[in-house]
Order: C-alpha cells, then structure tokens, then sequence
C-alpha cells in the first residue's frame, strides 16, 4: 500500500479521485468488512458482474445493505441460468482499501478487476492481486483505468502515452468484458 500512496501523490491526475488508503492487513473478511463484488458464471462460463448478469447495477441491488452480498446475490439467481456465483478474492496479506472521492460503479470495478467492499458503512475498492511491489504499478495503472472510464471527457495524458506500451497488462488484469472496456478505453484515448 504504502508504495501506491507514494506513487499517488507524484500523479496528479489520480491524486484527486482517491481520499486515503487504508491497511486492511489486520482486517477480518466477514467480521470487519464484507465483500460486494460478486463474480457469476453462466452455464456457459462466460464470466459476468453481478449487475451485468442481470441487467442492472450492483449499487442499486445493494442499496441500504451492509452484508450478505454474496447471499444476496445467490437469491437473485433463482431460475437464472448461472452456474457458480462467488466474490473476489481477497489478498493473504498486504491488503489495503482506497476510499475514493465518489461513489465506487461496483459492476465496473469487478470488472476490470477490482474487488469493493462495505467498510464502516461505505463502500471501498481494493485489489484482489497485489502481492508485491511491482503490482503496486500495475495497481496504479488499473485505478488509472477504472477513472478513465468514469471520466471518459477527461483524458489522462499519462495513460494515454502508456496505453500502448501496457495494453497486454491492462486487459490481463481485466476479468469481466475485457473486449468491449479495452475498445471503450481505446476510442476514450484516442488510440488504435
């Protein structure tokens, strides 16, 4: 964590979406904090948000709740044509939450590969993959990424410059929809 907010405060452009980081290490999944980016597989394993399966938003599914997403979820796959639903996996260690400066798309944060969790009563993201610290790049490239397409009119020269350098990094990071948020990325930046 420590070597994103370190990275975070040289770059401005994602400086401004992001309040603090928080260190998660110590934090119980299910007693401190409960997972809300739920996973759904359909029968032919072609991999979905939770709202993206079902047509809807996941923040408008979970409004008002404070746990129970994944329980939630299994309901609402009654007579569905889902074959496994499950949350994003949660790091053995070095896990850190980011609160953002507005409200986190909990569809678009799982899937480009970004778990969210219900902390205190606000919803924060963090990264299911961060091990060591050169993830903590691709960490900063991925929030890069997710606040590009939240804010497609605001174009992060940065990112732009290193697209085409991390295209691999970026879709292999992306579990849900990979195609169609890397085209939207490429038409946001302005590149082929």
């Amino acid at each position: 964590m420590g070597e994103l907010i370190y990275m975070r405060k040289q770059d401005e452009g994602i400086a401004r979406y992001i309040n603090s980081g928080i260190n998660a290490s110590e934090l119980k999944n299910g007693k401190d904090f409960h997972v809300a980016s739920i996973v759904v597989l359909d029968t032919t394993m072609g991999s979905h948000s939770l709202g993206g399966f079902l047509g809807t938003k996941s923040n408008v599914l979970f409004r008002d709740k404070e746990e129970g997403f994944k329980s939630i979820a299994i309901e609402l796959m009654n007579d569905k044509n889902a074959e496994f639903v499950f949350e994003t996996e949660i790091p053995k260690s070095d896990l850190a939450f980011y609160r953002l400066a507005e409200e986190i798309d909990i569809d678009l944060a799982t899937e480009i590969g970004f778990g969210v969790v219900r902390y205190n009563g606000e919803y924060l993201i963090y990264s299911p993959f961060y091990k060591s610290p050169i993830d903590a790049v691709s960490e900063m490239l991925m929030l890069k990424i997710y606040f590009q397409l939240i804010h497609p009119d605001e174009v992060d020269p940065k990112l732009k410059n290193a697209f085409v350098t991390f295209e691999d990094v970026i879709q292999s990071k992306m579990i849900v929809n990979s195609a169609k948020h890397m085209n939207r990325l490429k038409e946001i930046l302005g590149v082929e």
